[in-house]
């Protein structure tokens, strides 16, 4: 994987995800329909995102450590 794709990954789980989740969190206050459900399964998916980028970034580590 390069750099730019994890890069990339990573935003996405770090900042994009959470922000989507206050948003929806925000729609309870508004009266939207099923927003807890719909918060809780975002954050449910960066929790998984979140494991998926820390096991690229370990085998990304253990390869450059396999480099030297």
């Amino acid at each position: 994987m390069s750099n730019k794709t994890f890069d990339t990954l990573r935003t996405i789980e770090a900042i994009v995800v959470p922000l989507c989740t206050f948003l929806i969190a925000m729609t309870d206050t508004w009266d939207v329909p099923h927003a807890t459900q719909i918060a809780a399964t975002i954050a449910a998916v960066n929790v998984a995102f979140g494991a998926v980028i820390e096991a690229l970034r370990k085998a990304y580590n253990k390869e450059l450590e396999e480099e030297k």
